[in-house]
């Protein structure tokens, strides 16, 4: 699980703080003709999809990809900013996608992820797997190097992805997420997958402790612990390390086979 572990570097290392998530971005000329020569669009379901793409200009063939989701009422292009993946971009062999999610009646973009009040009708999941389709063709990308990482209603949208029955993402890193108490009645409990889970006990918005009476009104959705505790019991982890990188404290569960990780 070498790449989980970069991974996890790379989003510790550049983690927001809760002030800079919020903080009004002003782009400047050159970022937005670069964001809009990024920018890639696809029809799904008859809706026009849209996403940001990053490849270095040394990609080798064989690559890996990192999904980069934002939170509720975000965008790529504010994610792309504050994530600090950009900085990174020539000095590891990945093509980072930042997903935009589709807008709900008050016209703020989130991913589905089957919270209360969200269309079901919208299928997120297909519309990343056309995301993943149309880069692996286009760059030669390893299908098994696809990973995902993002904030809060991106964060739950990760973990959504790696609970399908068929995920297309090998190691996700969640930050400020949860799992939606419904999905254990339809979706696969996984037997292999790397996470690496990011949560302060101080967040007002995807509270530590969950909300399975729904007082929030987003569905009912487990605490940080149940979801370490949900992924240990069905991964059959034991825990291997703990410790504290910069201003984080951590534990580490993996298990003997080496397939499954969670941080």
């Amino acid at each position: 699980m070498n790449t989980l572990r970069l991974l996890s570097a790379l989003l510790l290392l550049h983690l927001p703080t809760d002030n800079e998530v919020r903080i009004a971005h002003v782009p400047n000329n050159m970022l937005r003709r670069q964001e809009l020569d990024n920018a890639r669009t696809l029809v799904v379901d008859g809706r026009t999809r849209r996403y940001l793409v990053d490849v270095p200009s040394d990609l080798h063939s064989g690559a890996g990809l990192i999904l980069v989701c934002h939170g509720f009422g975000d965008s790529p292009e504010a994610i792309r900013r504050y994530s600090g993946f950009t900085k990174l971009l020539q000095q590891h062999n990945f093509v980072f996608a930042y997903l935009e999610g589709t807008q709900d009646r008050e016209g703020k973009r989130n991913h589905q992820v089957e919270y209360a009040f969200q269309d079901p009708k919208i299928d997120d999941v297909k519309y990343v797997r056309e995301v993943v389709k149309q880069l692996v063709r286009q760059y030669h990308l390893d299908t098994n190097h696809v990973f995902c990482t993002g904030m809060s209603n991106g964060a739950d949208f990760s973990y959504y992805l790696a609970r399908q029955s068929r995920p297309l993402v090998k190691a996700i890193a969640p930050i400020a997420g949860t799992m939606m108490a419904a999905w254990d009645t339809h979706l696969s409990k996984q037997r292999a997958m790397a996470v690496m889970e990011v949560h302060g006990t101080a967040d007002e918005v995807t509270l530590w402790d969950g909300d399975m009476a729904n007082r929030d009104g987003w569905g009912a959705y487990l605490g940080t612990e149940a979801v370490v505790k949900w992924w240990r019991d069905r991964l059959r982890l034991t825990q291997s390390a703990t410790g504290v990188m910069g201003a984080v404290s951590y534990t580490r569960w993996g298990t003997d086979r080496g397939d499954s990780e969670y941080v």
